[in-house]
């Protein structure tokens, strides 16, 4: 409430404020250690205001790196190859979805920003940006969740009760963060 004052009288009036904010949790694990190996698997777990998650697998086979800054309001994005993706999907970039559709071997056209809740950002050259619209884990969902990765004093790759934790195993290397 807040009050204020018309024709000498004090009056309350209720504003409504819904809140934006997004939670985005990038996590590279791996069965041993801590290096970028090839049993390194990295993901994005990005929960929206409403409280809905999803979690994106970041493939090293599908990445590739900005070759100009990106900058809120673009509508191309520049990066040194589009070979590593496919004609049309979904990119993962500062922790922002992008829909887009590859122009040539250089610049994939935006579609969409701001995909699934997320918020345009800008990105600098040489940030990492991955496709990941054919990797999304299975719990990500259309309601509000509380995934959970891995069992009590096990590795997130060595949970058998994790079906997350199994799509991650059978995924290949993730990029290194």
């Amino acid at each position: 409430y807040f009050n204020y004052t018309t024709s000498g009288a004090n009056r309350n009036s209720l504003v409504e404020i819904k809140p934006l904010e997004l939670l985005r949790i990038n996590v590279q694990t791996n069965t041993a250690g801590s290096t970028h190996t090839a049993a390194s698997r990295t993901f994005a777990h990005i929960q929206d205001a409403s409280g809905y998650v999803r979690t994106y697998a970041l493939l090293e086979s599908k990445e590739a790196v900005l070759a100009a800054d990106l900058t809120i309001v673009a509508t191309s994005i520049s990066v040194a190859s589009t070979s590593n993706f496919d004609d049309t999907g979904i990119a993962y970039v500062g922790g922002e979805l992008i829909e887009y559709i590859k122009e040539n071997s250089t610049t994939l056209n935006v579609l969409k920003r701001g995909v699934a809740g997320t918020f345009a950002t800008a990105a600098s050259t040489g940030t990492s940006i991955t496709q990941v619209n054919t990797a999304e884990l299975t719990f990500a969902n259309e309601i509000p969740s509380a995934p959970q990765y891995n069992a009590l004093s096990d590795t997130i790759l060595n949970s058998p009760g994790s079906t997350i934790a199994q799509e991650l195993l059978n995924l290949g290397k993730g990029i290194e963060l």
